[in-house]
């Protein structure tokens, strides 16, 4: 299993978004993770995904800043990404 922590920045493997870039929100137990996915105009979209399905990077968003979406958004701007990369 991935070890990923809330306000990691992942990348998405598997599914309709994958190699989109992502933000943990919230992590369950049960194995599966609250993930923020940016979209095409600046869209937060919140999915459930597996967390065997998101592949961590070496960066990350203070946990009291997660839950503001602006900062989401500006953070994975920083890091210079494309809207998708190949996997």
């Amino acid at each position: 299993m991935s070890d990923v922590e809330v306000g990691q920045v992942v990348v998405k493997l598997n599914g309709r978004f994958a190699g989109y870039p992502a933000v943990i929100l919230e992590k369950n137990e049960e194995g599966f993770v609250k993930i923020g996915i940016i979209l095409k105009g600046d869209v937060l979209k919140e999915k459930k995904s597996n967390i065997k399905h998101v592949a961590p990077l070496p960066y990350k968003i203070e946990e009291s800043k997660v839950k503001d979406a602006k900062e989401i958004i500006n953070t994975i701007k920083e890091i210079k990404w494309g809207k998708r990369i190949k996997i």
